[in-house]
């Protein structure tokens, strides 16, 4: 049986106003991204047998659909943008509309089903964790950034006002971290997960809260695919008798830099992080490349730690 066999699929092209929708049963209809417009795109594709949805991730403009369909049993796919857009150019389709994309989606996702894996639903602590996770990443990067500001305030009455600023932001990230805690105390499963993920050398409460909740996969993959996810997979760049360098590329951006984090945490210990750092270092490897080689090692042993915490609790 072929990954797509007994699957009727629809592609929606998400925007902040509007949902293209394209499935050969039905063809393309447009729908509001509002509430009733999810309704009543919900009840099109169940009448039609659909049995699950395609789209690409949009920064949140698809949450609300995702949401919906999910609590009505519809499995959703959220794609990669870049490689949606890349695909319409192998199949030689430069024109963009919002039906055109739909469509690119549709064919992206019957020439890829490998690839393709709906992902669970989440339960309501777990969306809040999210959500709380994602705000204190605005806040600090917003905290960054007055803090730059700072440094090159040329009046000390600007840098009075900068840095109430940062007094004001530094008090709202305690008060983010403070319901994460709460929230996580209050859910068992969550709460075991969080220690779970702690057991890992260089893995504090911030980088906990934010691999799980960025993260969810986790323990449900194999070693290669949480190193792809995560971004810090080297890929090859070889051509003949050319033997290029590897480098990471695309994965998820903010685990990424949570993973940074970490190894730097893990690298001022002894162990096998620093051990690592110092081999790939002592043959000769750029300090970055031995520090990805200890991020891709963490995310590989969190992954496993995961693994054999779902298998205790099954």
């Amino acid at each position: 049986m072929t990954p797509n066999e007994g699957i009727v699929h629809a592609a929606v092209d998400v925007s902040k106003a509007r949902l293209d929708l394209f499935c050969p049963q039905m063809g393309h209809a447009s729908f509001a991204n509002t509430a009733k417009g999810i309704e009543g795109l919900l009840q099109a594709i169940q009448e039609h047998g659909v049995t699950r949805i395609e789209m690409e991730a949009t920064g949140g403009y698809e949450k609300a659909l995702e949401k919906s369909a999910r609590e009505k049993g519809v499995p959703v796919c959220l794609l990669n943008a870049l490689r949606v857009r890349q695909f319409a150019r192998s199949q030689g389709l430069l024109a963009k509309t919002d039906a055109i994309d739909a469509q690119v989606i549709h064919r992206y996702a019957e020439g890829c089903p490998d690839r393709l894996r709906a992902r669970g639903k989440a339960s309501e602590t777990e969306e809040l964790m999210a959500a709380y996770v994602l705000r204190r990443q605005q806040v600090s990067r917003s905290l960054v950034a007055e803090k730059n500001r700072l440094e090159k305030a040329a009046h000390p009455q600007i840098a009075k006002l900068i840095r109430a600023e940062i007094g004001h932001l530094e008090a709202k990230i305690e008060e983010l971290e403070a319901k994460l805690r709460e929230l996580i105390r209050k859910d068992e499963s969550l709460c075991a997960k969080a220690a779970q993920v702690r057991k890992i050398d260089g893995v504090g409460e911030v980088v906990g809260t934010t691999l799980l909740a960025l993260m969810p996969e986790l323990g449900r993959m194999n070693r290669r695919q949480a190193a792809a996810l995560a971004g810090v997979a080297p890929m090859n760049h070889d051509s003949g008798q050319m033997r290029g360098e590897r480098h990471i590329q695309a994965g998820r951006q903010d685990v990424r830099r949570c993973l940074y984090m970490a190894a730097l945490t893990a690298l001022r210990r002894p162990g096998k992080y620093r051990a690592l750092y110092l081999r790939l270092r002592a043959r000769g490897k750029a300090a970055k490349v031995a520090i990805t080689a200890c991020m891709r090692l963490l995310i590989v042993e969190i992954n496993a730690s995961m693994r054999i915490f779902y298998a205790s609790t099954a």
